[in-house]
This record gives structure tokens, C-alpha cells and sequence, in this order.
């Protein structure tokens, strides 16, 4: 049996039929709604910024810098969002409950809208450590998933075959290099484009 979570939307068995036909966990696809739905957020909250006046922009900006000095009240909000859904127990329970799935998906959006309102607080250099950090976080998590499967018993996450819950991490891992072999090289390209430029 590949999937022991029922498919509540129609990702869901777009997700069970992928899953069964290339015989990987569906908690690998997954994975990848969770960073869309962080990214979607990130894209709502970009569109409304550019949809607003400049006078509604400026009156949230003000309040924005009361509230949320440095941005670190909001980045650290979205930060236990992420965590919190990704907790063993929490996670089988929104697999297995229509109502926290949705919940679910609702919180990862709002995340991913803290994310974008956070991220302004925060310089060019902080910015890319927290992109490579999160990255690292990812990575380590991943192994993490594989070194409990490889004992036998110690499984992290209870509903999910010891295989499914290895394909998982390694998934992560991958996800991770990826990520910074996409982001690096572009960081790059970036810097020495704009130092040339200057020096011209």
C-alpha cells in the first residue's frame, strides 16, 4: 500500500496516483504543496503591495515598523507555523481530519504573507543567510528522517511505513541542494553583473 492518508481535495489523488505510479511515498509531493503553499503566500502579499496606494502603503509600513521591529516578530510567527504542522502527531492528525486540513493549508499560506512582510526588515546578506539556513534546516531534518528509518523501529512519523517515512527525507535532502545550487549560482550572477556594471 503506497498512501495511508485519505485524499481530501483533488491534489490529493493527483498525489495517489503519482505516488502509485512511481512507487514513492505521496508524503514526497507532500512536501512540495507545503513550500508551493509558502510560496503562494509570498506571492499574495507581493500583489497586494503592489496593488495598494502609496498612502495605504505608507500608513502599513509605519505600523508595520511599530509592531514588528526588525521583522523578527513575524518571521519568528512563521517560523513556528512551519514547525508546529511538521510535528509528528499534529501533522498525522491534518492528513487524517479534513477541518485541520484546511486549517493547514490556510496557516502555510499566512506564513508564507509574515515571510514576505518579515523579509523587508531585513538587509540583501540576511536575507540570503536565512534562504541558505532554512536550506541547512531542511537538509539536516532530511537525515535526520533517514537515520531513524535506517534503525528499523524508530519511526518519526507513526502512520507512515518505515520506507515512506525514508523517501521523505531523502526527498528533503535533495529539495536542499537543489535550492542552493539554484539560489548560489544566481547570487552570483547577480554580484558580478552589478560590479561590472559599476565599474564601467
Amino acid at each position: 500500500m503506497i498512501s495511508v492518508f485519505p485524499p481530501f481535495e483533488l491534489i490529493d489523488y493527483l498525489y495517489w496516483v503519482l505516488a502509485t505510479t512511481l512507487n514513492v511515498a505521496p508524503e514526497v509531493f507532500i512536501m512540495f504543496s507545503d513550500l508551493l503553499l509558502l510560496f503562494t503566500g509570498v506571492l499574495i502579499a507581493y500583489s497586494l503591495q503592489q496593488l495598494l496606494s502609496d498612502e495605504m502603503l505608507s500608513e502599513f509600513g509605519s505600523l508595520n515598523s511599530r509592531l514588528n521591529k526588525g521583522g523578527v516578530p513575524s518571521l519568528t510567527v512563521a517560523t513556528l507555523i512551519i514547525i508546529y504542522w511538521h510535528v509528528p502527531t499534529v501533522l498525522d492528525s491534518a492528513l487524517l481530519n479534513f477541518r485541520l486540513h484546511v486549517i493547514m493549508h490556510m496557516s502555510l499560506l499566512a506564513a508564507g504573507i509574515l515571510i514576505f512582510i518579515g523579509a523587508a526588515f531585513l538587509g540583501g546578506r540576511t536575507r540570503k543567510m536565512a534562504a541558505i539556513l532554512g536550506c541547512k534546516a531542511m537538509g539536516i531534518f532530511g537525515v535526520f528522517l533517514l537515520v531513524t528509518s535506517g534503525s528499523g523501529y524508530n519511526r518519526f512519523y507513526s502512520i507512515y511505513p518505515i520506507t515512506q517515512q525514508a523517501q521523505f527525507g531523502l526527498a528533503m535532502m535533495i529539495m536542499m541542494f537543489v535550492f542552493e545550487g539554484l539560489l548560489v549560482p544566481y547570487w552570483l550572477f547577480k554580484y558580478f553583473t552589478s560590479v561590472t556594471l559599476n565599474s564601467s
